[in-house]
């Protein structure tokens, strides 16, 4: 529902908005590839933007369940025994 407010106006074209979405989304989308650089990408971010991994998780949780992350629990799973 924040994601508005969470992210970046970039740019207005006509009556088009382009936002970027904030980090936590970011890694989201990261959780839901699920490949071995994402992972390492996630864990860089999370130690230079110095994110809360429980933040993350609530937020990961929250629209996981309903969006179309195949294996969404493993996948957060996997990221918690990395970092």
């Amino acid at each position: 529902d924040n994601w508005k407010n969470d992210s970046e106006l970039i740019r207005t074209i006509g009556k088009i908005k382009l936002h970027i979405l904030d980090w936590n989304d970011i890694i989201i989308t990261k959780i839901a590839r699920a490949e071995d650089r994402d992972y390492k990408d996630i864990i860089e971010i999370i130690k230079t933007q110095k994110l809360s991994l429980e933040k993350i998780k609530k937020r990961y949780y929250e629209i996981a369940e309903t969006s179309i992350i195949a294996d969404y629990d493993y996948k957060f799973k996997l990221l918690e025994k990395r970092i």
